[in-house]
Formats: C-alpha cells, structure tokens, sequence
C-alpha cells in the first residue's frame, strides 16, 4: 500500500467513528436489556482516538522513512524468532534502539527505556511485545529485569516506583506472547514472587503495585499452586478497585478465582467493586447487579443509621454523626457512578439518590450550626465548674488548716498537710 492510499484511509476514520456511533446507539435503543451493555460511546470513542493518534505516529515515522531508506529495503522481514512461536504474531514492528535492546538481552537498559518512555505507556505497551522476541530467550530477559527487586528501596530510591511499574509493564508484555515456560524458569518466577510476598503490607505505600506485580507474576508463570487456599483471593481483593486487575484476571488461571473474590466481596460490603466483575466475567446470572447494588446502599445507610448518642462528656457526639453523614453521602455518589456506567437505572436512578445527598448535605450544615453552639455551652459549663472547685477549695483550706501548717511546705490543692503521703507512708507534722 501507498503513501497516498494509507493517508487516505486515515482520513476516512472521522466518517467512519460517526457512523459506528449511529449503529451503537441504534442497537443500544433496541437492547431489551440495559445491563448487557457494559460500556459507553465515550469509551469506545476513546479507545478509537487513541489508536487513531498511535496510526499517525507510525504514519509519521513510515514518511520519514520513506526518504530515507533505499527503494529496495522497502519489505521489513519478521522477526526469526517468532517463526519459532505460533502463539504470538506481531502486528507491528518495534523502534530499532527498543529491538537492539532486546537482541542484546540487556534487561538493565530495557528497563531504563520503559522508565523513559513511561508517559507514552500506549506505545510502549504496543511496542514491547513484538520486541521481546527478538530475544534469544525473552523469558530470561523479563526474569533478569527483577535482579536486585528485593532490595530496591535502598538501590534505587526515589526510582523505587518507576521501577516496579516497569517490570509490571514487560511482564504483561510477556503474559501477551504466551511462550511455553521452561520448568527452570517457572522455579525462578516462583522465588521471585516469594520474594514480593514478603514486601505486600497495608502499610506499605506502594502495596497496591507490589501486589499488581506479584498477580501478574502468579498469572503469568501460573504460580497458583504454590499459595495457600484463599491467598490468592486475599491479593486480588486488596486491588479489587483498580480497573488492572479485571484486565489480569481476564487472560489467566486468576480467571478461576474471580467467582471467590466476589463472594468474599459481598460480604465485606464492597458490591460496588464486585459488580466490576460480575458484568466484565459475564456472571449476571449468578450474581444479579441490581440486587449487589441494593444490598450496598442498604449496607451504607444501615453503617450511618446510628447518628445519636452522647459522647464522654454527656454531650450529643457531633463528630461520630458528620463522619456517618459523610460515609453516607461518599457511598451514595459510588452508587450513581456505578448506575450511569453499568446501565443500571431499573435498580436505581441517579436523580433519586441525588436528592438524597442534597438531603444529607443539609442534614450536615445543620450538625455543625448544633455542634458549635454546643461548644459555647460547654465551655461556659467549664468556666463555672473551675470557678466553683476553686471556691470549695478555698473555704476547705481555711477549715481545716493544721494549727502548724504555716511552717509546713504548702503543696496546694487545699488538702491538709497530714493527709500527704511521702515515700508511701503518712506524713504529719511533728
């Protein structure tokens, strides 16, 4: 194909996005079942921009090409490798400093190169898969860009992060060609992810990486086996809320522990988050989204239910309400988001739990207006109890004064000097 030919091609996607836009919404008025549609216009129109953006690129660099190279050099073969793998066939054809870097197996600049070109990540993830094969052994390359993962906070510093994306990137690159893994190699996979295992901690700032990478490592090189019944399940659930995870549970043997993290979900009170997978794994039937969205809102309103009640100083506790409120309101706004992108108006509509946020929004104006004529109240309470226990103390003092007391140390508070205690015996005077 020409020049010309690609360029006119290109120009004709604009017509062709309008009239895709037409038929989607044309079949999605026909649809007698809105929860079939798991996404929107705007996502396919973003989608298709984006590949849109990444064909004039390449277009630019096949023009700059074009007068450059010789007439003759015109047909690129394919890479050797891949006639070896009938798995995987590349639809482009990687930059040559990318290629170079795999041809000479150098994990160390290849992970550099990711970290470099991290903003570009559509083309980096597009480009990092054909590339990989012109290894001698991509499995051992993706392998040796782990050296030294266990420690990297102390090497690597404030590149701890860019880092761990990268080999979350090249890893995923991997899990695309779907190589035969060698036994070897699967061993070495296995002490990599035990080595992960040991970094995964709540407190951890970069956890949720960390357990991203150590998935894609189980989904990848299929190192179920080698963790405990529910492990698995526990790693995914504590990345349930990134839109990744679907993604890596999609194409691997994570696939079969999806019916298990949303159950465990549900009972934790986190639908929002299973209704993700419910629609994205096609489990509809086993797990209806209007009855997981109920169950939230329900769940949310009965955690902020209790708004009364009296704090340790006998006043309404104001502040264990407006956290209620608050809780409240965020879960309200996570079911609207969920209804506009699931289609799930027959179980709720936004425009009724919007008015219930309004609601509870006024509610929360009206707690601090309470709250802070309450304070007033208190602290007049507090001045007119201390100068009340200064009064008593006061009169108890003169009451009660030991006839040698003025030629005792006087150590306050009104008691009387023969009632202090030093070295824990009676102290009088002699």
């Amino acid at each position: 194909m020409l020049l010309a030919d690609i360029a006119a091609v290109m120009n004709s996607i604009p017509a062709k996005k309008e009239e895709l836009q037409k038929a989607f919404e044309e079949l999605q008025s026909c649809s007698s079942s809105s929860a079939s549609f798991t996404f929107q216009w705007k996502d396919i129109d973003e989608h298709i921009s984006s590949i849109q953006m990444s064909i004039a690129q390449r277009f630019q660099q096949l023009k700059e090409l074009d007068t450059q190279l010789e007439p003759e050099i015109s047909a690129v073969p394919l890479p050797p490798v891949v006639a070896k793998k009938d798995q995987y066939t590349p639809s482009v054809f990687p930059p040559q400093n990318l290629k170079s870097l795999c041809i000479n197996m150098d994990a160390k600049a290849l992970r550099s190169y990711i970290i470099r070109t991290r903003k570009d990540h559509l083309a980096i993830r597009r480009d990092l898969a054909p590339a990989i094969l012109f290894a001698s052994d991509p499995v051992a390359l993706v392998l040796d860009l782990f050296e030294g993962f266990a420690n990297i906070e102390q090497t690597a510093g404030g590149e701890a992060h860019a880092i761990r994306r990268s080999c979350f990137t090249l890893l995923g690159s991997l899990h695309q060609t779907a190589l035969d893994i060698k036994p070897l190699q699967k061993e070495r996979a296995r002490r990599l992810a035990m080595e992960c295992k040991e970094l995964v901690s709540p407190r951890q700032v970069e956890n949720d990486v960390i357990v991203l990478l150590l998935l894609q490592l189980i989904g990848t090189f299929g190192l179920v086996e080698f963790f405990q019944l529910g492990g698995v399940v526990d790693l995914l659930v504590m990345v349930a809320a990134r839109k990744t995870t679907v993604e890596l549970c999609m194409n691997s043997v994570l696939r079969e522990k999806v019916p298990d993290l949303i159950e465990k979900l549900n009972s934790m009170g986190r639908q929002i988050e299973s209704i993700k997978f419910v629609i994205a794994f096609n489990l509809i039937a086993k797990y209806p989204p209007d009855r997981l969205l109920h169950a939230y809102v329900k769940e949310s309103r009965w955690w902020a239910a209790d708004r009364g009640g009296l704090n340790q100083h006998n006043f309404p506790n104001f502040k264990g309400q407006r956290e209620a409120i608050k809780r409240e309101i965020f879960a309200l706004k996570k079911a609207i988001k969920t209804v506009e992108e699931y289609h799930l108006h027959h179980a709720y509509h936004p425009h009724s739990l919007r008015k219930e946020i309004r609601e509870l929004k006024k509610l929360l104006a009206e707690n601090w207006q309470a709250s802070s004529s309450t304070r007033k109240m208190r602290r007049q309470l507090e001045r007119t109890r201390k100068k009340q226990l200064q009064s008593w103390n006061s009169s108890d003092t003169v009451a009660t004064a030991h006839p040698e007391s003025r030629n005792l140390p006087q150590l306050g508070f009104g008691v009387p000097p023969s009632f202090y205690k030093l070295g824990g015996e009676a102290w009088t005077a002699a």
